[in-house]
């Protein structure tokens, strides 16, 4: 039997499902629009699947516009860049201290890698929109450069000799 789910009439953003072959819990992959004891079905948080959409960064830079602006209210728009030079720090860090294998475990280290990287990206979104820069833009005009030069064939600067 194939097993089929629903979506919970009380999600948010499509991120909440329910089994319907089985009459299991339906699936918590974000967040629920009820707290627990309110939903008719309890949440049981998952890790993400490989088939759950990727956040697109413009979703992201508005996901952060509105989670900064009430968490920090009276930030100018140079002060993600404060954020964005402290988590680059402590990727350098952690890279640093995994590689002389020293301070923690290999798996310690590369889980702060991680976490950085994701801060890294949640100010760099943070400092898109208080200073009028669509994210998903930046990225799709300098991938379109980017992707275009081939530095083994052109080794001077990337597009022709």
């Amino acid at each position: 039997m194939t097993e089929q789910m629903v979506q919970c009439p009380k999600a948010i953003d499509g991120s909440c499902y329910r089994c319907t072959t089985h009459s299991q819990p339906h699936i918590q992959l974000t967040s629920c629009a009820l707290i627990d004891s309110e939903c008719p079905y309890p949440c049981v948080p998952v890790p993400s699947q490989p088939d759950t959409k990727p956040l697109v960064l413009s979703d992201l830079q508005k996901l952060v516009k509105e989670w900064s602006s009430h968490n920090f209210p009276n930030t100018v728009p140079v002060d993600p860049l404060l954020g964005i030079g402290e988590e680059v720090g402590e990727l350098m860090h952690h890279y640093l201290k995994r590689k002389q294998n020293i301070r923690g475990s290999f798996e310690e280290h590369t889980e702060q890698i991680k976490d950085s990287i994701g801060d890294i990206t949640v100010y760099i979104a943070d400092f898109c929109w208080r200073n009028g820069f669509d994210y998903q833009e930046c990225v799709d005009t300098v991938w379109n450069k980017v992707s275009k030069r081939d530095w083994i064939k052109y080794p001077k600067n990337g597009v022709s000799q």
